[in-house]
């Protein structure tokens, strides 16, 4: 599982991108101390790196959809037992074990 804590206090700008040629992009990150960083990556790269702050808040919003999810379930067992839960796998099929 990715450790989001580690990203906190992440800058929150914009990355800018500009086609290099038909593989290839630049990506341009402007600090606010001014200086300019710039990568020369493959396009997929560039778009997960400028995409990367979306990225992170739809696995924190999922997260908390999840754990709210698993407490609903176990209030459902908690309320109905064990019993009253149906196996998923058995209604849309899951991995042979």
């Amino acid at each position: 599982m990715i450790d989001t804590n580690k990203y906190e206090g992440h800058q929150l700008s914009e990355f800018k991108i500009s086609v290099a040629g038909q593989n290839h992009s630049w990506v341009k990150h402007q600090q606010t101390h001014g200086s300019i960083n710039t990568m020369f990556v493959k396009h997929a790269t560039a778009e997960l790196i400028a995409d990367a702050p979306i990225l992170l808040a739809e696995i924190k919003r999922l997260r908390k959809e999840i754990t709210a999810l698993n407490k609903w379930a176990d209030n459902v067992r908690e309320y109905f037992g064990d019993e009253a839960m149906i196996d998923l796998y058995d209604i849309y099929g899951g991995e042979e074990e």
